[in-house]
């Protein structure tokens, strides 16, 4: 079966779990919190092997949140979802280091009179999108798209 359709599903029959009043709350969110808590671990890997960074506002912003929720969490007295919120959010942190970490490397972008140059740390595949606001680029290294 397919991961995503597993990671699709349990959210879903936990919350029915829950609703029926078969598990508790605190029981069927701290395992869906511990399933998004892992997810940022291929992430980091990638990262590290690739020595690329993500967006170090996304990352700041997603791990100050993580953290700030699994404290209120704490304080509400849901403590299994508090501990797996937490550690969502020093997993993320992690990601958000490696975004500090390996800014050097990321992309850079030079915009000559007739076109805009990337400056790719190796062969990537490259998605441009054109919109009302300008141009998106996306850079995607082994994450599927070239498949």
């Amino acid at each position: 079966m397919k991961t995503w359709i597993v990671g699709a599903i349990v959210p879903v029959v936990l919350t029915l779990l829950a609703v029926t009043h078969m598990m508790t709350f605190d029981a069927a969110i701290s395992v869906v919190e511990t399933i998004l808590a892992v997810s940022p671990i291929p992430v980091i890997i990638l990262n590290y092997r690739q020595k690329i960074g993500q967006s170090k506002l996304t990352m700041v912003t997603l791990t100050s949140g993580l953290l700030s929720i699994g404290t209120m969490f704490l304080l509400a007295g849901f403590v299994l979802t508090a501990l797996a919120t937490i550690m969502s959010g020093f997993l993320w942190g992690a990601v958000a280091a490696e975004a500090f970490l390996y800014a050097d490397k990321t992309v850079h972008v030079r915009q000559h009179p007739r076109n805009v140059r990337l400056e790719l740390p190796k062969p990537s595949t490259v998605a441009i999108n054109a919109d009302d606001d300008g141009l998106a680029v996306m850079v995607c290294d082994g994450c599927g798209l070239d498949e």
